[in-house]
């Protein structure tokens, strides 16, 4: 009997395991055990109260504003809520984006500073707020 095993190694790591056409031999294959998962969710506002809904919330390796790129991201809903699943102890950067309620093509997408965020379990009520700048309002949601 021939023994395959996979570790949690990143794929580029790991050699291709070649069964073939040769049924003839028994193989015993041995998997990790899952990983363990968490859920990051809450809801979003912009500092004058108002709901965020339209926007992103990421978990990322850096500071970098960088709408694209992290472990997780998702968009935030019509009711500004989000979530998120990461891997158990995840460390990374939070942020959040966001764009006012009624906003014109082209108007600027406006964003959190980056929080510092490891997450060894499940987090379900994480409220962010997003800075408005003096003077600055959002459109209500009808």
């Amino acid at each position: 009997m021939e023994i395959i095993s996979w570790s949690h190694t990143p794929a580029s790591h790991c050699p291709p395991a070649t069964l073939g056409r040769d049924f003839s031999r028994d193989y015993d294959i041995h998997l990790p055990p899952r990983l363990v998962t968490r859920t990051v969710e809450g809801v979003v506002y912009f500092s004058d109260g108002q709901l965020v809904t339209d926007g992103y919330v990421s978990i990322k390796e850096s500071e970098e504003i960088n709408v694209m790129r992290g472990y997780a991201s998702g968009r935030i809903d019509r009711q500004g809520r989000f979530s998120l699943r990461v891997l158990d102890g995840t460390k990374g950067w939070l942020q959040a984006y966001g764009l006012p309620d009624g906003i014109r093509l082209g108007m600027r997408m406006l964003y959190m500073k980056p929080v510092k965020i490891e997450v060894f379990s499940d987090s379900k009520n994480l409220k962010i707020i997003i800075p408005l700048k003096d003077g600055e309002k959002t459109t209500p949601v009808k």
